[in-house]
């Protein structure tokens, strides 16, 4: 975007962020990324029990090891 060329995850976080700052909700970023990606996944239903209940399993491990890195 804005000509500079992205990786993909930085082009997702990227797309969130605009998304949030359309909602004008700034706690609703982490949910808003888990839907999102949820939607990505190769899951059978797209309704947001399902896709919460894969997200929050499989990130949260991922969203602890990155606060345990902050807090370091």
């Amino acid at each position: 975007m804005n000509g500079v060329s992205m990786g993909s995850e930085a082009a997702f976080a990227d797309y969130v962020h605009r998304l949030v700052d359309v909602f004008g909700h700034a706690d609703r970023a982490e949910p808003l990324n888990d839907y999102c990606l949820g939607l990505m996944l190769p899951v059978d239903r797209k309704s947001v029990e399902p896709l919460a209940a894969v997200t929050r399993a499989k990130f949260d491990r991922h969203r602890q090891a990155a606060r345990d890195r902050r807090t370091q």
